[in-house]
């Protein structure tokens, strides 16, 4: 009955930071991201002003973490949460508004990398790195070993999510924080 009490508790505390800090900052950088779909937003990597330059990203998804996902990160991983169902263990979270941004090429990402370096109002997190999801060999060949790599074909969760991760991607971990500094 506890740890019934403590969930629907936790449950209750994310549901609220969703609401005040976690939606607000979702729509920001939906829009922020979103934006990277518009050929006319890299229009200053043209090389040839003879040609257009095409957008070279495929789709962009954000998300907020369900609070079953958090709930079930939190249980399956006390070592990284030792404050258990406790508020700091969501706010700690580095993922729980994440953006995902697939391109057409693994070339692209390279771009792609330099330009999310260069957004003033976005500063990359020291502690949470982005995340290329490629095979070794392609990250080292476009020069991303800057970059966490993780490869994989499919992930089942006990939260239910599943994906397909075998396009050339990258997440974005947009965090906690409030729009003035999103750790990415």
């Amino acid at each position: 009955m506890f740890e019934e009490d403590a969930s629907t508790a936790f449950l209750d505390g994310y549901a609220q930071h969703v609401t005040e800090v976690l939606n607000p900052t979702y729509s920001e950088a939906r829009a922020l991201f979103r934006a990277f779909r518009q050929p006319d937003y890299w229009a200053k990597y043209e090389e040839n002003s003879h040609r257009p330059t095409p957008s070279p990203v495929q789709r962009v998804h954000c998300q907020v973490k369900r609070p079953e996902s958090v709930l079930d990160k939190v249980l399956r991983k006390p070592d990284r949460f030792p404050a258990g169902l406790d508020s700091t263990s969501f706010t700690d979270m580095a993922d729980t508004l994440g953006v995902r941004i697939v391109v057409f090429f693994p070339a692209d990402l390279v771009t792609l990398d330099k330009e999310i370096r260069q957004l003033p109002n976005l500063e990359i997190s020291k502690k949470t790195k982005p995340v290329a999801y490629l095979p070794e060999a392609c990250q080292t060949r476009h020069g991303l070993d800057h970059v966490n790599r993780r490869f994989r074909q499919k992930v089942c969760k006990r939260s239910g999510g599943n994906q397909f991760s075998g396009l050339p991607s990258t997440s974005v971990v947009v965090g906690n924080a409030g729009w003035g500094v999103i750790p990415v």
